[in-house]
């Protein structure tokens, strides 16, 4: 009988030190008119939130929203060149969670983008970076012109704990367990 209350106490403590050390991320989510209305040539396909019927990145960037996210951040910026004065100019730019859109670890790629438009073919690039904790990997021109307070990803302060009190967690535990096991021999 002690030995399966031993057990039971012993998984019990694994399941809540690995719900403490997890956390979810949060993304700010927003996508501007031009991102929308092009989606398919910037992205394959559109991801749809269950809970509200509404589409994970419709948000306007003058109102962005806040997103859990089970895996990564992602922000993408397509620019082109203005043909009248030459100057790199923002065609469309989106951030949110990656999961379902982008696979892969944390990282920055370009992707060349051909668009057909009156007068021809228009030449457009993409800067997409995937990202985890509250910066990309590498400061790149997104991050430069949206800056940390538009392009972030944070911990869930309710999922989080810092090292010290997760140690102090992990301590007051296994001294319960060893109490308890003193307490069966």
């Amino acid at each position: 009988m002690n030995a399966i209350l031993l057990a039971l106490t012993s998984i019990w403590l694994l399941s809540l030190f690995s719900t403490l050390i997890s956390a979810s991320i949060i993304c700010m989510s927003c996508a501007t008119k031009n991102a929308v209305a092009n989606w398919n040539k910037f992205v394959n396909y559109r991801i749809i939130n269950p809970r509200t019927g509404r589409l994970m990145d419709d948000y306007p960037c003058d109102n962005p929203q806040n997103l859990t996210c089970n895996g990564l951040c992602y922000i993408f910026q397509i620019s082109g060149i203005n043909k009248v004065d030459g100057t790199k100019q923002l065609y469309a730019m989106a951030q949110g969670c990656s999961v379902g859109l982008f696979d892969g670890e944390v990282r920055c790629f370009d992707r060349p983008i051909i668009m057909l438009g009156r007068g021809g073919n228009f030449h457009l690039y993409g800067r997409y970076c995937l990202c985890n904790g509250n910066l990309c990997s590498e400061k790149t021109e997104i991050w430069i012109q949206h800056g940390q307070k538009k392009f972030y990803a944070q911990r869930q302060k309710g999922g989080s704990m810092n090292g010290k009190s997760l140690t102090n967690a992990i301590a007051i535990s296994i001294i319960s367990l060893m109490l308890a096991i003193n307490g069966l021999i």
